[in-house]
């Protein structure tokens, strides 16, 4: 249970981990006394749920993704519909990351550098891995995993063990913790936990189902993550202070310092980790896009050439990259994030209906 299991952990500490450049602390932290904290409890058993509904759902149709069980149940125009906006999502959520990490490159490692080439680069080396069987995304996604993980483990230790955590402001903050949460604050704050949406895809690499005792650990997992990311900035930077920063983390490990390491600051081995989370998360989402497109094209009989198309759909996302990063601003990349947040969330209660509707169809023919 546990080899084909590991992968479900995989993709949800992925988002995990790419929560920081998604500005997902920065805008919790921006709704600190307006419902955050709430926002933050709620989400938890909301993501937990969905979790174990979708894995329980899909579970139903081994070695098979949405495309194949969508097909199953609904007429094939409106399956392409579903594939099509379910692929834009994925496409968007590899290209809001990008974009934030571009910014935070050009910012904090080397200003001198034009962010069309970092981005340039970026895009083509993403594109080059997204193109890979979904197997092997999955595989390069462990060994990333295996490798930042200690990294992502120490700095979180470094930062929570902080002299300069001033405990007073976060417990400040916890005094708000009645405040009813807006629909984003929810939405934002359970994007830690939709790392399995990824299996619309993978789940043909492996069709195993997954111990509900595992949900435990992913929650304690999640909650810890969750929080700290919250909490950390604030306690660094202050009730008042934190208001300055739109991504908190950067400046929280920034503000960090290892006296008997390398490297000093905290900051560059930060960075250093987020460099090959933001690609291989890119690559996880633009592999499903890919799949998803290539799906909506075999079911409206359009794959004769699937190559030629496959190449034409990479080469669509890298112009789309690179025109975005011509003409989109920092704002308006917030703004993304923001957009993506809010529908990825609606979305998920979309994908557990879809499959909820499926298993009973599969039900009533058996």
């Amino acid at each position: 249970m546990w080899m084909g299991s590991r992968y479900y952990f995989y993709l949800i500490l992925l988002n995990g981990f790419v929560n920081v450049l998604l500005f997902v602390p920065g805008i919790l932290i921006d709704k600190r006394y307006d419902g955050a904290l709430m926002a933050i409890i709620v989400a938890i058993p909301i993501g937990v749920t969905l979790i174990y509904l979708f894995v329980k759902l899909i579970s139903h149709f081994p070695g098979e993704g949405l495309p194949e069980i969508l097909d199953r149940v609904l007429p094939k125009k409106v399956t392409a519909m579903i594939l099509i906006y379910l692929a834009t999502a994925w496409f968007l959520a590899g290209a809001v990351t990008l974009l934030a990490f571009v910014m935070i490159t050009n910012r904090y490692i080397d200003p001198d550098v034009d962010e069309k080439i970092i981005m340039l680069v970026f895009v083509l080396v993403v594109c080059y891995v997204m193109r890979m069987p979904s197997s092997s995304i999955l595989y390069g996604l462990e060994i990333l995993l295996a490798i930042n993980l200690p990294f992502v483990a120490f700095i979180l230790l470094k930062a929570v063990l902080n002299n300069q955590v001033h405990w007073d402001s976060i417990i400040e903050v916890g005094t708000h913790l009645f405040k009813m949460p807006s629909y984003e604050l929810v939405a934002t704050a359970t994007f830690i936990f939709s790392g399995y949406l990824n299996l619309v895809i993978f789940h043909r690499v492996f069709g195993e189902g997954f111990a509900p005792k595992y949900l435990s650990i992913i929650t304690l997992m999640g909650s810890m993550t969750l929080l700290s990311s919250f909490f950390v900035p604030i306690g660094f930077h202050g009730t008042m202070g934190v208001d300055d920063y739109t991504i908190p983390w950067v400046a929280t490990a920034g503000a960090m310092r290892l006296e008997f390491f390398i490297v000093e600051r905290v900051l560059y081995l930060f960075l250093l980790v987020y460099v090959m989370v933001a690609l291989v998360s890119t690559m996880v989402h633009w592999n499903v896009a890919l799949e998803l497109i290539k799906s909506t094209l075999v079911l409206t009989n359009k794959d004769r050439h699937l190559k030629l198309w496959r190449w034409g759909i990479i080469g669509g996302f890298a112009a789309i990259m690179l025109a975005m990063e011509m003409v989109i601003g920092e704002p308006q990349v917030y703004g993304l994030a923001r957009l993506f947040l809010n529908s990825r969330f609606a979305t998920e209660f979309l994908i557990v209906g879809l499959l909820i509707y499926a298993v009973r169809r599969k039900k009533r023919h058996e």
